[in-house]
């Protein structure tokens, strides 16, 4: 599935598995080495997608990572790839089960349509966006209120303020724990 879209990059927010799976607890009954086995399946399949969108990749996890908050680190991650020439990204995280390599290729379909691209999570957060280098802007980013209810609404927001065409793919579910 090659995607001419070589201006636009793919990042793979993540942590490692072993990262990930101190922070995130899959299983119900705590079983810290299955946890951790199911931790590097989750992020193994995303790594699969990301090369079978057949965008140029980056795995971003906390080795490359800079910044004091979530908001600092992601922000930083995307400059980062923008800096190695790409005019247009689209970032994924390792906890949308229900994300594919074909949503990923939609995504970068509409990117030449939109200024941003949005996939909302059922609990207000996002599995996939995508921008230009030009809407981008690093501190407005770091000011989003990630990990919470209100990710979503605040990109929304800020898409809005700038007076950005956005697509919204439907709503997704995302993997936090056992739940």
């Amino acid at each position: 599935m090659a995607i001419q879209q070589y201006n636009t990059a793919l990042l793979l927010f993540s942590r490692s598995s072993e990262g990930e799976s101190h922070v995130k607890n899959f299983l119900s009954f705590g079983n810290t080495a299955k946890n951790k086995t199911l931790t590097k399946k989750i992020i193994d399949r995303s790594i699969v997608i990301a090369k079978k969108s057949g965008l140029p990749y980056f795995f971003w996890d906390e080795k490359l990572q800079r910044g004091n908050n979530f908001g600092e680190r992601l922000a930083n991650a995307i400059s980062d790839v923008f800096e190695k020439g790409f005019e247009k990204i689209i970032v994924i995280g390792n906890d949308c089960l229900e994300l594919t390599a074909l949503n990923i290729h939609h995504a970068a379909t509409q990117l030449e349509k939109f200024e941003r691209v949005i996939a909302p999570t059922k609990k207000g957060g996002v599995s996939l966006m995508g921008f230009g280098r030009s809407n981008f802007n690093q501190k407005d980013f770091e000011n989003i209120r990630w990990q919470t209810t209100h990710v979503y609404k605040d990109m929304l927001s800020l898409a809005h303020e700038t007076n950005n065409s956005i697509f919204h793919f439907p709503f997704l579910n995302d993997v936090n724990n056992h739940e």
